[in-house]
């Protein structure tokens, strides 16, 4: 008997071990709250394919796939509704939204023949409690689109705004308070030439939501230095976000520039040491948001937490793997 339960052992362990090294990898991981359990939305990668999973936590049966697909698949985060609070999926060519159980709730398509969503936020841009959802959408290869939708939960997810930037080009969307108001900001991140820098370029641009459109607030003409990515994120806590940007360096390495917002434009107040290279920027959740970029060091890769000391922003803990994204 005990020898059969040791070999039973031993090839469970086989197995599990066999999964851990050449099965479904995590990317992504957004928490959910389930009648005061825990439960999880998971993106996985595993060959070419996304996998997008629901977990209920505590128990071996509570694990369903959502969904498989070979195109793109990012988990957005929780959208607050007036009826619940819903965790929202971007796939090529749509929107879901899911309960805290994993049920599919609604579903938003993109009706545009070889359209596709470049990026999208959440956030509660009109202060009415409630969240909006901004996507970018795009056309052909490009990783730049040409259209800024607004979308709300009202039995299902419908369109409340959309504006045309076919000169802009824009490639992200974001929302953040630069200035402390308690007002949101929509930023979007272009490409395109300036008056001052006559060449294709990344450029962050910052609107006011006014009245159920956007105004300009300030249309940045660069950074310090080219930048491949940014959020906003309040790196020194005194409420009020900054730009944390991976910026490029002439030698082909990059670091982390963060700018505060000086009334007028942004200032650089601390810098990064440089890194081979920077992967992505993102926040995470835990007691305290923080935040975290991947890096490589010694050709190998790993998540190093950032805060800012003095004028420079410095390594606070090192993760190799991210246990919670916040979007």
């Amino acid at each position: 008997m005990n020898l059969k339960r040791n070999s039973l052992i031993v090839l469970i362990v086989v197995i599990v071990g066999i999964i851990c090294i050449f099965g479904p990898k995590k990317q992504e991981m957004l928490g959910l709250e389930q009648n005061g359990a825990f439960a999880s939305l998971s993106k996985y990668t595993w060959n070419r394919y996304n996998i997008l999973v629901f977990r209920k936590s505590g128990n071996v049966f509570g694990m369903r796939i959502l969904d498989i697909t070979a195109n793109e698949l990012k988990i957005i985060g929780t959208m607050k509704c007036k009826d619940g609070i819903y965790a929202a999926a971007a796939f090529q060519d749509g929107i879901n939204l899911y309960s805290n159980t994993g049920e599919l709730i609604s579903q938003y398509k993109i009706q545009d023949t070889g359209g596709k969503i470049i990026s999208c936020c959440i956030s509660d841009i009109d202060g009415d409690s409630y969240e909006e959802l901004f996507i970018i959408k795009g056309n052909g290869n490009a990783f730049y689109g040409n259209r800024l939708v607004m979308l709300f939960f009202d039995k299902g997810l419908e369109e409340s705004y959309e504006r045309e930037f076919m000169e802009l080009n824009p490639w992200k969307v974001q929302t953040c308070d630069v200035d402390g108001d308690n007002r949101k900001e929509i930023a979007l991140g272009v490409y395109k030439e300036a008056a001052f820098h006559p060449v294709m370029a990344k450029r962050p641009f910052l609107y006011h939501w006014e009245k159920d459109d956007i105004a300009p607030m300030w249309r940045g003409s660069r950074l310090s230095r080219p930048f491949e990515d940014y959020i906003f994120f309040d790196i020194d806590y005194d409420g009020r976000d900054e730009i944390i940007a991976i910026e490029m360096l002439s030698d082909g390495r990059a670091l982390v520039n963060a700018y505060g917002w000086a009334g007028f434009g942004f200032e650089s107040i601390a810098e990064s040491a440089a890194y081979e290279e920077i992967l992505q920027i993102i926040k995470q959740n835990g007691d305290k948001e923080s935040l975290l970029i991947q890096v490589k060091k010694d050709r190998q890769y790993s998540w190093a937490e950032l805060k800012i000391s003095d004028d420079k922003l410095i390594e606070n803990a090192e993760y190799k793997k991210i246990i919670q994204i916040k979007k």
